[in-house]
């Protein structure tokens, strides 16, 4: 029982972010977005000359 309780702790712990934490990885998905979508804009202009 032990091990059940120690899992749901570490499950609640992960919905408990800051909010802090949670623009961070808010930002960083929208950085890699950006990122990934300026490389195909690149590749398709490669291609296009």
């Amino acid at each position: 029982m032990t091990g059940k309780k120690q899992l749901m702790d570490t499950r609640n712990q992960r919905r408990r972010k800051s909010s802090l934490h949670s623009e961070l990885q808010a930002f960083v998905w929208a950085a890699q977005n950006m990122f990934v979508t300026q490389l195909a804009r690149t590749s398709e202009w490669t291609a296009k000359t």
